[in-house]
């Protein structure tokens, strides 16, 4: 178990020479769930709207998805409502990356609110989450 977890941790990349001397970078990556992030739909005006949901991603890496539990929902006059987002990521991430998505509401084609979910995709090391961090062996 040990052995698999210190290859999911880590993946060698050879980077450049200096001096002759060829370098390589630990690109870290961690392992991650899909996160599910409850927001608030509201509706600003002062009739019976419908209120239409949509995703932007802002920062996403490759080959992650999300779902949106809701594309619209209608709305009394200053009535609010509960909606999810769930990101999902593909696989691993490398470490430092920030995943960003924005949900925008319209009512019609007018903008009537956001919210910007940024970097929140908990995750543990592969090496089961004890702050351990195995790095590459390079003898010279």
């Amino acid at each position: 178990m040990r052995e698999e977890a210190r290859e999911e941790a880590w993946s060698p990349v050879v980077s450049t020479t200096v001096g002759g001397v060829s370098l390589a970078q630990a690109q870290l990556s961690i392992a991650a769930e899909p996160v599910t992030m409850g927001f608030e739909v509201g509706n600003p005006t002062e009739s019976r709207a419908t209120v239409d949901l949509q995703v932007r991603p802002v920062s996403l890496p490759l080959g992650w998805s999300y779902e949106l539990d809701t594309t619209s929902v209608e709305l009394d006059p200053g009535e609010t409502t509960n909606a999810t987002i769930t990101l999902i990521p593909d696989g691993t991430i490398t470490e430092g990356v920030e995943p960003q998505v924005a949900v925008e509401g319209y009512i019609g084609s007018e903008f009537v609110g956001g919210i910007l979910f940024q970097g929140g995709i908990p995750s543990t090391l592969a090496s089961g989450g004890d702050g351990t961090i195995y790095l590459p062996l390079i003898v010279r």
